[in-house]
């Protein structure tokens, strides 16, 4: 289960979908974002492990971006500038399979 947290810096916390016992806590932005979404990403970096991205715009509304993590290391293995800051309706980081041929899932968001 992810669970995400504002309040907290832009903090992920990974816990057991069966205890609740807590795995990891992966930072993502920094107090100037806002969360907006998150999803799990099929292994980008071979080692064995998903990615999550997390979706997050800046809190004086001059950007947005993506960014993407290895669950087992907490190393960024991605991120993805969108530019201007998105609407209420900009929130959906579904995944999808590789679209480009590279055997890489893409991410498709709403814009």
């Amino acid at each position: 289960m992810l669970f995400a947290g504002a309040a907290r810096g832009g903090l992920v916390q990974v816990k057991d979908s069966v205890g609740g016992e807590e795995r990891a806590t992966l930072p993502f932005f920094a107090a100037a974002w806002r969360l907006l979404a998150l999803t799990t990403v099929a292994d980008l970096d071979g080692n064995g492990a998903d990615e999550i991205a997390v979706l997050a715009e800046r809190l004086d509304c001059t950007g947005a971006a993506i960014r993407i993590k290895d669950t087992a290391t907490g190393r960024q293995t991605g991120r993805i500038r969108l530019g201007k800051t998105p609407d209420e309706h900009d929130t959906a980081l579904p995944t999808t399979t590789s679209l480009d041929g590279n055997a890489t899932p893409e991410l498709a968001v709403l814009r």
